[in-house]
C-alpha cells in the first residue's frame, strides 16, 4: 500500500493513471502558455531532473510519466501540510504489480537554503543527486503504473 496526495476528489476503486504531472508540465510550450514567475522554477527543475534521469538512470520512471506516492500516512500528511494545503490523502495500491518504481528524495529539490546561486549553478548537480543518492529526508516514490484508490484517509 502507498499514499497519494491530490487536490481532486477520487472515488474508492478509481484508477489513477500515470502522467498527470507530465501533462501539466508539458502544457507550457513555445506555442502555448508561458510559465509565470512562480511556475518557471518548477519547469526548470523538471527539465533538469529529466535530463539527469536520461543521462544517469534511463530505466527509472520519468517524473512526467508516473504517479507520485509515498510509503506512510505520516509522509503524506507532511507533504500535504507543506506543499498541498487542503489536498486529500488517499490510500492506494498498485494495479500493476510489476510497475517500475523509483524512490527519490523530494527534499533535494524542495528544501533549499537561501540565498540561492543562479539556477544553472545549483539545479544540475542537485538533479544528478536526486537520481544517484538514497532518499531519506522526504522520500517520494515515482510509480510508473496505475494505482487504485482504496480509501480516503481521515
Amino acid at each position: 500500500m502507498y499514499f497519494h496526495v491530490s487536490g481532486q476528489l477520487h472515488q474508492t476503486g478509481a484508477v489513477l493513471e500515470p502522467g498527470h504531472w507530465g501533462e501539466l508540465v508539458r502544457s507550457y510550450r513555445s506555442n502555448g502558455p508561458m510559465p509565470d514567475g512562480q511556475t518557471l522554477p518548477v519547469i526548470l527543475w523538471e527539465t533538469a531532473l529529466e535530463a539527469a534521469r536520461i543521462a544517469l538512470r534511463p530505466n527509472a520512471p520519468s517524473r512526467f510519466d508516473c504517479v507520485f506516492v509515498v510509503e506512510t500516512l505520516e509522509e503524506a500528511t507532511s507533504f500535504r501540510s507543506r506543499y498541498r494545503p487542503g489536498g486529500l490523502i488517499y490510500e492506494v495500491e498498485s494495479v500493476d504489480a510489476g510497475a517500475t518504481i523509483y524512490r527519490g528524495d523530494f527534499a533535494l529539490i524542495s528544501s533549499l537554503g537561501y540565498p540561492l546561486p543562479a539556477y544553472v549553478d545549483y539545479m544540475p548537480p542537485i538533479a544528478a543527486s536526486y537520481w544517484t543518492t538514497e532518499a531519506h529526508e522526504h522520500p517520494e516514490i515515482l510509480h510508473a503504473g496505475s494505482v487504485r484508490v482504496m480509501s480516503l484517509c481521515p
